[in-house]
């Protein structure tokens, strides 16, 4: 609290007039990255655009807010934390779990839309999708940050097409 109190130029008495204790400071934190997380997969976007470059820009937005919550984004993307919260409480889990789920939906919407996707390949290939994200955001914190986001979320879009399309060519 009270690092979190000097970065915000707050007392850590303060810092008490809006959250009851750290664990609530942590789950408004969390709160403020599943909205952009969210953001990113539910952004509109322009109808001119190609599924693929709908997905490529999403991609972009998961990066970006991964690079800014380092291992946050991670965990959310995560279908087996899916459900988990930082307090073990039901009601904050079932709130994660539906924001996952939210998430999950939103994207294999989007995947859904590629005129050569097989249906059967949809769930595994959309769980792919934020595996990207997940094993890109843990790969920073081996390797040091990328130099460019978007010319990564181009490379990991190429990849994730050749091998979905290769998916649903050869079921």
């Amino acid at each position: 609290m009270e690092q979190v109190a000097a970065e915000a130029g707050y007392s850590t008495a303060s810092l008490y007039n809006y959250f009851r204790s750290r664990d609530d400071l942590v789950l408004a934190l969390v709160d403020r990255c599943v909205e952009q997380v969210i953001g990113a997969v539910e952004a509109p976007m322009p109808l001119s655009l190609s599924p693929e470059q709908r997905l490529e820009s999403i991609l972009l937005g998961l990066l970006q807010v991964a690079h800014h919550h380092r291992g946050l984004v991670s965990l959310l993307l995560n279908p087996g934390m899916a459900g988990e919260a930082p307090r073990k409480d039901v009601a904050t889990a079932t709130r994660y779990k539906a924001v996952h789920d939210r998430l999950l939906s939103s994207l294999k919407d989007e995947v859904g839309r590629l005129p050569w996707m097989a249906p059967d390949h949809l769930d595994r290939l959309t769980y792919l999708f934020f595996g990207m994200v997940r094993t890109e955001s843990f790969a920073w914190t081996l390797s040091g940050e990328p130099d460019d986001l978007s010319a990564l979320a181009h490379v990991l879009m190429r990849y994730w097409l050749a091998g979905a399309r290769a998916a649903s060519e050869h079921p």
